[in-house]
C-alpha cells in the first residue's frame, strides 16, 4: 500500500493519492482537483444534489470539481491496465500513466519499506504496508508487465 505525497517530489497538482495492491490485483483513488473557486450549495444533502444545483445556478466549475474524484481496478497480469475506473475513458490505461504520468522507480536501501520512496512520474509515493523486503524487489515488481515504462 502507498500513498501519494502532497507536495512531494515535483508534484504537480498537490493532491492525495493511494494505490494498494494484493496479489495480481490493484485499486487506485485519487483526490478530487479543487480549483478554489468552488461555490457552496448548502441546501444540498448530496453529491448528486450539489451537482445538480451547480449545474442549475450555470456553476459549470463547482460541478467539474465534485466529479474529479477518480479511483480504479486492474491487474498486474494485463500490465498494469485499468479494466473498471470512475471515469471510463481511464479504462485501459495503464494505472501508472494515470497516478502520475510517467516511469517508476524506487529509491531506498535495506528491508525498512517506510525508508523507501517510489517515484511515479513526476510524483512521489510513500510506502505504508509491503511483504516485498527490497527496493529492487518492489521496483521489479512495479514495471513487471509494465509495457509503456520499459
Amino acid at each position: 500500500a502507498m500513498t501519494k505525497k502532497k507536495g512531494g517530489h515535483d508534484d504537480v497538482d498537490g493532491n492525495d493519492g493511494i494505490l494498494v495492491v494484493v496479489g495480481d490485483h490493484f485499486n487506485y483513488i485519487l483526490e478530487r482537483q479543487w480549483t478554489g473557486v468552488e461555490k457552496a450549495y448548502p441546501d444540498a444533502n448530496n453529491l448528486v444534489d450539489l451537482v445538480d444545483s451547480s449545474i442549475g445556478n450555470g456553476d459549470r466549475e463547482t460541478a467539474i470539481s465534485y466529479l474529479s474524484l477518480d479511483g480504479g481496478h486492474g491487474t498486474i497480469s494485463s500490465g498494469w491496465k485499468i479494466d473498471c475506473s470512475i471515469q471510463s475513458w481511464n479504462h485501459g490505461r495503464n494505472v501508472f500513466d494515470r497516478v502520475g504520468g510517467g516511469k517508476v522507480n524506487v529509491v531506498g536501501s535495506g528491508t525498512d519499506f517506510f525508508s523507501w520512496e517510489v517515484i511515479i512520474g513526476d510524483t512521489s509515493w510513500d510506502v505504508h504496508e509491503s511483504s516485498i523486503s527490497s527496493p529492487a524487489a518492489l521496483e521489479q515488481l512495479l514495471t513487471v508487465n509494465n509495457r509503456s515504462h520499459l
